[in-house]
């Protein structure tokens, strides 16, 4: 197992042993050392006890891609930007929700999805907040967590353990991770990347 899962009783266990994960830290640590807050928040996304309450529960997965998207992201961005394109982001978090995709790197590289979304961030907001990137982004969210909330059956049953192990039905474990992805993330997003001024074509 590559993680010690957190519990109710000690949610402060979960650290990965991820041998992946560790060596993408250690990488940016060196990468990012100018930064020690980028590369503080890119280690409690892929190495810290909320990956492995991201193992155990969709919305504990949800907090973690979140976590990601909203301020490792950008604080990797603001250190060291990247040039890459940006419409990399919202399709790694589709992929990321694909039942059959989340199942196979839940079995078999669990920290896959957010390594990928956390590189992806980088990419992201490389230039910043933008308009259309972020009412992009926003509305990719607000679509899986509509998804998520209006659901009838489960999309994530290697979830169904975890949840149970903290108390919750699993259905409600999915129905809070399209909360967290819709209103947590993806509408606030929406909006700003609506109030912002488009930028001049050069």
């Amino acid at each position: 197992m590559l993680f010690d899962l957190p519990t109710p009783d000690a949610p402060w266990r979960g650290f990965s042993a991820d041998p992946a994960a560790w060596l993408l830290v250690l990488a940016m640590a060196v990468f990012l050392r100018r930064s020690p807050v980028a590369v503080l928040l890119a280690a409690v996304v892929l190495v810290s006890p909320l990956s492995g309450l991201g193992r155990m529960l969709a919305s504990g997965q949800a907090a973690q891609l979140l976590v990601a998207m909203l301020l490792a992201g950008p604080a990797m961005a603001a250190a060291r930007p990247v040039a890459v394109a940006w419409p990399l982001l919202p399709l790694a978090v589709v992929a990321a929700h694909v039942p059959r995709l989340a199942e196979l790197a839940w079995f078999h590289a669990p920290s896959l999805p957010a390594i990928i979304v956390l590189l992806a961030a980088w990419c992201f907001w490389r230039r910043g907040p933008a308009r259309l990137p972020m009412i992009a982004l926003g509305a990719t969210l607000v679509a899986i967590g509509a998804a998520l909330l209006s659901a009838g059956d489960i999309l994530y049953p290697h979830h169904i353990e975890g949840a149970a192990i903290w108390g919750l039905p699993v259905m409600l474990d999915q129905r809070l991770a399209g909360l967290v992805l819709a209103v947590g993330a993806g509408l606030p997003l929406l909006i700003s990347g609506a109030l912002l001024p488009r930028r001049p074509k050069t």
